[in-house]
């Protein structure tokens, strides 16, 4: 049996020279890096010319109808992983820690912290959040528990929409399913980073795709924490790419100056 499931829905209709296919590259760069045994499904258009790395047909277009869409295929085939994990196509992980992890058993691994670098400003930060970021380990059987996803909270987690109001736990919302599903089970807080989720600002939760105003996109970066972290040891190799991303795209590092005070933060 393999270690990890890796699913990746992939950003449609990439540019060859656009700053997310940069990041889509070095995204897959860093899984190849990993010594444990892997498979990716690739969910959506992209292809990788790897042993490793499939190609998954989705009907669906969003990130939430296509991890639905891999749950129903990986529901009529035995158990493929030990573990599996979902990563936005624009992140890193650290190899470093999975490979740690393979050899571990728990029901779910994440980080107790979650860790951010701005492209755009060259600035690494890490933010204690009372959810389970993006990307965590799940054991498989877990991560493939059908769930009322509606019951775990007063909010809309369900991921894709569903008739019967069921979802896969892994396709179901981060931020709202996974804490209360995983309260009492076996659980790893890693200290060292997972994955690292690399901010900029032509990303959709920054606001990208309109004309860019420094001071909002400064704003912006205020909610992720001081901004006083330095990258995983595992990942300043990735460094010198990350620049040639940002130097391509966005120039010299903006100048931004976080404000120190959690009031200010929070404000």
């Amino acid at each position: 049996m393999i270690d990890y499931l890796f699913l990746i829905p992939t950003s449609p209709n990439l540019e060859e020279d656009s700053l997310r296919r940069g990041l889509q590259r070095l995204c897959f760069e860093q899984v190849k890096k990993l010594d444990a045994i892997f498979v990716v499904w690739l969910l959506g258009d992209a292809e990788v010319d790897h042993p490793h790395f499939k190609r998954i047909h989705c009907e669906g277009s969003s990130k939430e109808e296509k991890l639905k869409e891999a749950g129903d295929q990986l529901a009529d085939m035995p158990r493929l992983a030990k573990y599996l994990v979902r990563l936005d196509d624009d992140d890193l992980i650290n190899p470093e820690v999975f490979d740690r992890l393979a050899q571990a058993n728990f029901d779910i691994a994440y980080d107790r912290k979650h860790f951010f670098y701005d492209l755009a400003t060259d600035l690494a930060s890490s933010q204690k959040r009372e959810w389970i970021p993006n990307t965590a380990i799940m054991d498989f059987e877990k991560a493939m528990t059908k769930v009322d996803a509606r019951s775990l909270s007063v909010a809309e987690v369900g991921g894709a929409v569903t008739e019967d109001s069921m979802n896969y736990l892994f396709a179901c919302d981060h931020s709202q399913a996974w804490h209360p599903f995983f309260k009492g089970k076996q659980t790893v807080k890693e200290k060292e980073p997972i994955y690292v989720r690399i901010l900029n600002p032509q990303s959709i939760t920054a606001g990208g795709g309109r004309e860019f105003d420094e001071n909002k996109y400064f704003r912006y970066l205020q909610g992720f924490g001081s901004w006083k972290a330095e990258l995983p040891d595992a990942l300043t190799s990735v460094k010198s790419e990350l620049e040639e991303i940002r130097q391509k795209h966005f120039g010299k590092p903006l100048n931004f100056k976080p404000k120190r005070g959690l009031f200010s933060r929070l404000k």
